[in-house]
């Protein structure tokens, strides 16, 4: 293929004929056009010989769907020879993580429905990876790979077949599914556990098979999300933890090389053995962990994750703690690498001087280090500790980011710090923040100034109401260099399904009229309960008719369906603005010495198409 010229020499040779010809002038343009992707689509229509040239840097970012997966699988098996251009190479479970992984009060209505079982998706899965392991290029791409627990005897009869790939995967990603609607059929709840209970059995033995047939030193990011549970009507509540032996594969074959670990354990976990035997574990290569644990006894935990506090404290640079309660914390460790903390939930349980000097202390000591805090949840008393000490100056000029409640925020804001990227606990309505009387007071201009990014949630105003008031809150007036804004509206929304596309697009409309006078804002992410999946091919061209003027990127996020739409804002000149629909995959970032694409599992933190976290222009993560 690349040795072959399709286009005859024209007469005369044009500079673009020259610069489409050049191969190394060719990949340097296409490389730039990948991440985006529309443009290199377009591009690939030109001409056979440009589509020849452009396929292979289509197919260099590889995303693949499971549910989809037999689609991709056909288009390798007709044109074989792409297959050695893939060089990284994500797998995800769309189906269960579109279900289960939802922000509360927004749980999906509507599901796809599939015509053949998960297993022939995951068999598809293993057809492409088939292809790919029998490819002559080496090295093999690096896989990052996302399933669901009921996955593992797919997952583990698949990757058996596959010696080379194996040891290939990057980073693994499990969640445990408790997705009662699979089992409809058997009527009673409590037949539907039992229905569930018979398939976790062949899954839980299928697992540690699944985690020693993956476990390789290419392996450095390791998640498990067992926080799922089902609250039935009788009021008990069920889980479903995993065995012993579950964890201690974990531990044998993952611990010696795994960087990144995110664990969520299940709801008063019966037996607390993963829990204690993870945190009691010793995580060599550990630089970034995120624990989730809710326990009955609110003192159970804090034993073991100080233990594993201790025993990891110099190489740690990302913790999070998500507890039964937070303030037991030996907040006396000291880490010299870290760069980001979160300690959400309230500590007041856990009052007094004692513990308040002991927090004081432990900012003193890292005011020149942590650049991100969360304290989602925490309570002024207990967030205030942090900064009463006499480096606070210094530790508040180091905040980029700051989330936590309007009073924890206005605290640290009156207190001297300036952030970047501010997020903000779920308020009621947009008028409780009272942005105008703390951020936008004259005293606190600088802090105004400073602000690039705002991430707002509110449970009782819609999208019509907010209209009425973004013009003004959010003008440049206020926030001069505000370059990107989420806005998340969680009142319930009725008859959703009735809402015509069009009803919602002129709802769109009306926001990004309102937002001009935002004049350098970028990036902006709506999300309410009220929005509609807008068609491939919708006529949007009327949305971005009043726009703000800086405007590049629209995410419209669909709850009913749990998807996101990403668009970015097309100018030309002499024409007017157009909305360019994009993949999900251009806003990910992919680590190109180690493979692992960046999945963030909070999903607030993952609506952010922007880094804020920098002292330069906000950016999109790219590799």
């Amino acid at each position: 293929m690349s040795g072959t010229r399709i286009d005859p020499v024209p007469t005369r040779i044009t500079a673009s004929w020259r610069v489409m010809h050049i191969p190394e002038l060719f990949a340097m343009i296409a490389t730039h056009l990948e991440r985006e992707m529309v443009d290199l689509v377009a591009l690939s229509t030109v001409s056979t010989h440009i589509r020849l040239l452009t396929l292979p840097h289509m197919v260099r970012y590889l995303d693949v769907r499971v549910t989809r997966a037999d689609k991709i699988c056909r288009f390798f098996e007709v044109n074989p020879t792409l297959i050695d251009h893939v060089d990284f190479l994500r797998i995800r479970q769309d189906d269960a993580y579109t279900k289960l992984r939802h922000r509360p009060r927004c749980e999906p209505t509507q599901h796809p429905v599939f015509k053949s079982p998960i297993q022939g998706k995951w068999n598809d899965v293993g057809k492409l990876l088939l292809l790919i392991e029998k490819r002559r290029k080496t090295p093999l791409p690096r896989i990052d790979l996302s399933m669901v627990a009921t996955d593992s005897p797919y997952v583990n009869s698949n990757f058996r077949k596959l010696p080379k790939l194996r040891s290939r995967v990057c980073a693994l990603r499990i969640m445990v599914d408790l997705d009662l609607s699979k089992y409809a059929a058997l009527g009673d709840e409590h037949f539907k556990w039992m229905g569930m209970i018979g398939t976790y059995g062949p899954a839980w033995d299928a697992f540690p098979l699944v985690i020693e047939a993956l476990s390789s030193s290419s392996l450095v990011h390791f998640e498990f999300d067992n926080s799922t549970f089902l609250n039935f009507d009788d009021g008990t509540c069920r889980v479903m933890p995993p065995s012993p032996q579950v964890w201690s594969s974990i531990i044998k074959h993952l611990a010696r090389h795994v960087r990144e670990l995110s664990i969520a354990f299940c709801l008063r976990d019966p037996f607390e053995t993963g829990y204690q035997d993870i945190m009691g574990s010793d995580w060599p290569l550990l630089r970034k962990a995120r624990i989730h644990y809710t326990n009955s006894d609110e003192g159970a935990e804090h034993p073991f994750i100080n233990r594993f506090l201790a025993s990891h404290a110099m190489n740690l640079e990302s913790l999070s703690l998500d507890l039964t309660r937070n303030g037991p914390l030996n907040f006396g460790i000291t880490f010299p690498s870290l760069r980001t903390l979160s300690l959400p939930r309230d500590m007041s349980y856990f009052s007094g001087a004692a513990r308040a000097s002991i927090r004081s202390d432990f900012g003193d000591r890292h005011c020149f280090l942590i650049r991100d805090w969360s304290l989602v949840g925490t309570k002024l008393p207990e967030a205030r500790s942090f900064i009463e000490h006499a480096s606070r100056q210094s530790m508040l000029s180091q905040i980029r980011v700051l989330r936590a409640s309007k009073e924890v925020a206005e605290h640290y804001v009156r207190s001297g710090a300036t952030p970047a990227h501010l997020q903000l606990d779920a308020m009621k309505e947009l008028d409780s923040l009272q942005l105008w009387r703390w951020l936008n007071a004259k005293a606190l201009r600088k802090a105004a100034e400073a602000i690039t990014c705002l991430d707002i949630e509110l449970s009782a105003e819609s999208l019509r109401d907010l209209n009425v008031q973004l013009g003004h809150v959010f003008s440049s007036a206020h926030f001069p260099n505000l370059q990107e804004l989420v806005l998340c509206s969680t009142l319930k929304v009725f008859d959703v399904k009735h809402t015509a596309p069009e009803f919602a697009a002129e709802e769109l409309r009306q926001t990004l009229t309102a937002l001009r006078s935002a004049r350098r804002l970028r990036a902006l992410r709506i999300e309410h309960t009220g929005a509609v999946y807008f068609r491939p091919g919708q006529d949007l061209s009327a949305v971005v008719s009043k726009c703000p003027q800086a405007l590049e990127y629209v995410s419209w996020h669909v709850p009913s369906r749990n998807v996101t739409q990403y668009y970015r804002v097309v100018r030309k000149r002499g024409k007017a603005e157009r909305l360019q629909r994009l993949p999900p995959s251009f806003r990910v970032k992919i680590r190109a010495y180690d493979g692992v694409w960046d999945q963030e599992s909070d999903l607030r933190r993952a609506a952010v198409l922007f880094d804020h976290s920098g002292g330069g222009r906000p950016e999109l993560r790219l590799s």
